[in-house]
C-alpha cells in the first residue's frame, strides 16, 4: 500500500461510510482543517512563527489535494491557524470545506483507496467512500505502532490526536486501550528523545482547542 500522507490518513478514518462530512460534522472538518495545516508545516512549505502561518516555499507542483488551503494562506499570510478554520468551517458558505474533502476524497479514489459515488439532493455532489481494506490498513499500522513499546512517529501521534479529538479515536480503541495510550503518551512526552512528538501532541491540542474556544466566543455556530 502506497504511503499515505497525514490528511489522507485522517479522512480515510473519520469520514464515514457515505463518504462526505455532514453539516453537524464541524469537529471533524475542522481536525481535516488543522490535519491539512499540520502536514503543510511537516512538509516545510508552511511555517508558523508567532502564532502566525506563513508561505515558506513557493506552490509546489505536488501539493495536490492540499492547493486550495495552501492558496489561502497564501492570500491573507500572516494568518492565525484557527482563523484559516473559522473561514473553513464555521462560514456561513461550505464551499472551501466541501472542495478540500472532496479534493482530498479523489486523491484517494485516485490511488484506489476510495470509490467515487453520488450524494446531496438529486445526487449532484462527489463523495468519496473509503475503501474498507485501505482503512483498515491504516487503523491496523496505528493501533501496532501506539500500543507497542517501539518508537513513535509524529505522523502517527498526529493521526491519534486528531482522531481524538474529532470524536473518532473510540472507534479503533477500547476504554482500556485509550487509558493505556494515555499512560504510553504521557511517558513518551517525559522522555527527551521523544521531543518532536511531544510538541506534535502539544501543538495539536492548542491549536484545535483555541480554534473551539474562539468560534465560541464568536458565535459563529
Amino acid at each position: 500500500m502506497r504511503e499515505l500522507s497525514l490528511s489522507q490518513k485522517y479522512y480515510l478514518c473519520s469520514v464515514g461510510d457515505k463518504g462526505r462530512y455532514s453539516g453537524l460534522d464541524s469537529e471533524k472538518t475542522t481536525a481535516l482543517v488543522a490535519a491539512g495545516i499540520l502536514e503543510l508545516l511537516m512538509d516545510g512549505i508552511l511555517e508558523l512563527n508567532d502564532g502566525k502561518l506563513r508561505v515558506k516555499l513557493t506552490r509546489p507542483a505536488e501539493i495536490g489535494h492540499l492547493g486550495g488551503l495552501f492558496d489561502y494562506v497564501r492570500s491573507c499570510q500572516p494568518v492565525r491557524p484557527q482563523s484559516v478554520a473559522e473561514h473553513y468551517t464555521y462560514n456561513i458558505s461550505t464551499r472551501d470545506v466541501d472542495a478540500l474533502a472532496e479534493a482530498t476524497g479523489r486523491s484517494l479514489a485516485e490511488l484506489g483507496f476510495a470509490g467515487e459515488e453520488r450524494a446531496g439532493l438529486f445526487g449532484r455532489r462527489p463523495a468519496f467512500v473509503p475503501q474498507k481494506q485501505a482503512r483498515d490498513r491504516v487503523v491496523e499500522a496505528m493501533r501496532a505502532e501506539l500500543l507497542e513499546d517501539g518508537p513513535l512517529t509524529a505522523d502517527t501521534v498526529a493521526l491519534a490526536a486528531l482522531l481524538k479529538r474529532s470524536g473518532d479515536l473510540k472507534k479503533y480503541f477500547s476504554a482500556y486501550e485509550r487509558e493505556s495510550l494515555k499512560t504510553r503518551l504521557r511517558e513518551i512526552k517525559s522522555s527527551p528523545e521523544n521531543r518532536l512528538v511531544s510538541q506534535m501532541v502539544d501543538y495539536i491540542d492548542n491549536m484545535l482547542s483555541i480554534m473551539t474556544v474562539t468560534v465560541f466566543a464568536t458565535g459563529s455556530i
